[in-house]
């Protein structure tokens, strides 16, 4: 049997195979974080929490008698579990039940021994430290941070339910923890509140969040009969429609060292539009998702702006 490849070059070939693999500058993604939403997604789920603001900051006005700034700093998805382990006490840390499922809230425990005492009449708070809050003071944070939640709830299309204070009992909300890690539904939204205290984030873990709709253009008149845009004995003719997240050149030495585990970088960035092919040429571009419990694409528009034709 003959062969193209010479005996130096199988040599090399057969030393590139058993060297160490080269790990480059690629920083190693944390998998135990979901990522199911696209960043547009996230941004309007961040728009409809926004309008919360108003209510929030007059809520906040009458419990700590002062003027706060509220900002929504922020939405994504989230791990309860991650949320849970992290916790270090002395902490401030509500649960309560949200889309059927156990959701919770946290804020700085210096911030709110603070907005405690200043609820209960304190006149000022020099230099706010964290510590064990009482019965009563739990109560009055409850209520206080409730209003917010709620009326963050809302603007997402969520209720809260039988909110309450957790003192001492994390292991028990870790056994309640959702292990879907990858629910597109949970999402944690951030509050920036800022204050005569300083500056803080009340972080809320909500579940059964669903993307809201977009406008779009009404659908045509049942009896209008759609047109074939191609002659009729082509309309039937199949073509193979591929997307393509993006690509990677990597040298051959890197390829034969690849194991399980091993990160490679793609020329797309995170929740970049993909590139639409029709048999190998690009036409389009879309947005990755799913439809009906499978994976989908969502055509943006009919353009693909970098990409070359496979071959």
């Amino acid at each position: 049997m003959t062969s193209n490849v010479t005996a130096e070059e199988a040599a090399a070939l057969a030393e590139a195979a058993t060297a160490p693999s080269r790990t480059g500058d690629v920083s190693t993604r944390d998998f135990r974080e979901p990522r199911r939403r696209s960043d547009l997604d996230l941004a309007r789920l961040a728009r409809s929490a926004a309008r919360a603001i108003p209510e929030i900051e007059s809520s906040l006005r009458v419990w700590l008698r002062g003027a706060w700034k509220v900002e929504i700093d922020g939405v994504s998805e989230v791990n309860g579990r991650n949320l849970l382990e992290q916790l270090r006490e002395p902490y401030c840390l509500l649960a309560f039940e949200c889309g059927g499922r156990p959701c919770w809230a946290t804020w700085d425990a210096a911030m709110a021994s603070a907005a405690t005492e200043i609820a209960l009449g304190t006149v000022s708070v020099p230099e706010p430290k964290a510590r064990e809050l009482s019965t009563v003071e739990r109560g009055v944070l409850r209520n206080m941070l409730g209003r917010a939640i709620t009326l963050v709830a809302q603007t997402l299309d969520v209720q809260i339910k039988d909110l309450r204070s957790v003192a001492g009992d994390v292991q028990l909300e870790l056994e309640r923890a959702d292990s879907r890690e990858g629910d597109p539904t949970r999402v944690a939204v951030h509050v920036a509140l800022s204050g005569a205290l300083g500056d803080s984030t009340l972080k809320l873990y909500l579940a059964g969040i669903a993307t809201p709709n977009v406008a779009k253009e009404p659908p045509p008149a049942k009896d209008a009969k759609k047109k074939p845009t191609a002659p009729e004995h082509l309309v039937e003719v199949p073509f193979e429609l591929g997307a393509q997240l993006g690509t990677a050149e990597i040298p051959l030495a890197d390829l034969l060292g690849i194991e399980p585990g091993d990160v490679i970088p793609l020329s797309a960035s995170v929740g970049s539009p993909l590139a639409v092919y029709v048999d190998g040429v690009p036409c389009a571009s879309a947005r990755f998702g799913e439809h009906k419990g499978k994976l989908a694409i969502q055509l943006i528009d009919f353009r693909a702006p970098g990409a070359d034709p496979q071959t």
